[in-house]
This record gives structure tokens, C-alpha cells and sequence, in this order.
């Protein structure tokens, strides 16, 4: 397997992966439930309470976090996580006008609560804050590949190099113009060939290991 080929594998998620990942999560949770109309089903008395249910879980996250970003991987409210992921691919079949467990009022509740639709922006520009506030606090955006401190931001700006190489090659990837030119304002260095060594020199002036 080719580096650029385990880069795609690793790090290319793109929308239809998932939209399947999603539904098929959805199907496996909804499987031995009776086929009803979707119209129908939607305005289920039974259906509305579970909704409703879990909306205030998302409160009661939000209240406790600030946030209405609750992880793919939430292993306290599994359901809560699962259910999340069901909205956001819920209110993709609504945008394109196809059957959809959502509508109008569900939409707007979410919306006022700050649900965000798109949780891969929101995330790449969280990790986008931290790189700037790691350039303010050493001068430079030369994360080093095993950082403590902030681990997850090493492997995010790992991650923007491979999706760079992708989007450089023509091939699909989460780097766009926009993007790039916000990573090449901080001076983001794309080739890592001589970032061992700069690093090993600024250690002497700034220990960030």
C-alpha cells in the first residue's frame, strides 16, 4: 500500500461515507420496529415522547458543556451520541427533499439550542484556535509530532499535511482554498523533511515537549 494510499484511507471522510455510517445506524437501531409511512410515524405519539426525550438530554450537555457537540465516541450517552448523528443525517434527507423523521418545528429547536450541522467545520476550526493560540504562546505553528499538552492538535496538523497532499494531487480532500490559505497565514509548513531539525533547535529556546 502506497503512502498517499493510507493517508486516503486514514483521513478522507467524505460526506456519503458518512451518510451510509449513519444510516446504517439508524436501520440497525429502527429494524424491529413495525413498517409505518414516514409521514405518519413522524407524528407518533410514542416517536414525539423519544424525540422530545432525548432533545432535553441535549439540553442537560449542553448546560453541563457549553456546547451542543456531543462526540461520536460518548461513552456516557451512547444513546445521546447516536441520536445526534441521526439528526444531522435526517436533516441531510430534508435539505434534498426526500422522507425524513424531521421537519420544520424539530429543525428550529435544534437551531435555537445551537446545534450545529456540520460538525467537521466546527471541529477544524476549533483545532484552527489552537494552533494560533500555540503559535502565540511559542512563535511558530511547528506542532511537534508527540505533544502532551495537546495531542489531539499534533495529530490534526498531521492531518492537514496528508489532506494537503491529496488536494495538491487533484484527489478528493477535506482541504479546501479557504482552508489553505488560513493554515499559509500562520506560515503552516506543509513539507516536514527539515521540521526535526528546526525543532531540535528551537527546543533550546522553548521547551514544548
Amino acid at each position: 500500500m502506497t503512502e498517499g494510499t493510507e493517508t486516503r484511507n486514514v483521513l478522507a471522510t467524505t460526506e456519503e461515507q458518512y451518510i451510509t455510517e449513519t444510516e446504517g445506524l439508524w436501520q440497525e437501531e429502527n429494524n424491529n420496529e413495525p413498517k409505518v409511512a414516514e409521514k405518519s410515524r413522524n407524528n407518533r405519539p410514542d416517536e414525539t415522547d423519544r424525540w422530545n426525550t432525548h432533545f432535553n438530554a441535549l439540553l442537560k450537555f449542553k448546560e453541563e458543556n457549553g456546547h451542543c457537540l456531543v462526540p461520536h465516541n460518548y461513552k456516557d450517552r451512547a444513546g445521546l451520541a447516536r441520536w445526534v448523528k441521526r439528526q444531522r443525517y435526517q436533516y441531510k434527507l430534508y435539505q434534498r427533499g426526500k422522507p425524513a423523521f424531521t421537519n420544520p418545528e424539530r429543525v428550529c429547536m435544534l437551531e435555537d439550542v445551537g446545534f450545529v450541522w456540520d460538525s467537521h467545520k466546527v471541529n477544524w476550526q476549533k483545532s484552527f484556535q489552537d494552533l494560533i493560540d500555540f503559535k502565540r504562546e511559542y512563535g511558530h505553528v511547528d506542532v511537534p509530532t508527540k505533544f502532551p499538552r495537546n495531542q489531539s492538535l499534533a495529530t490534526w496538523v498531521n492531518r492537514q499535511r496528508g489532506q494537503y497532499k491529496l488536494y495538491r494531487d487533484g484527489k478528493q480532500s477535506s482541504i479546501d482554498m479557504h482552508r489553505f490559505e488560513s493554515l499559509e497565514s500562520l506560515g503552516f509548513r506543509w513539507e516536514i523533511r527539515n521540521l526535526k531539525k528546526n525543532t531540535e533547535e528551537r527546543k533550546k529556546k522553548s521547551p514544548i515537549a
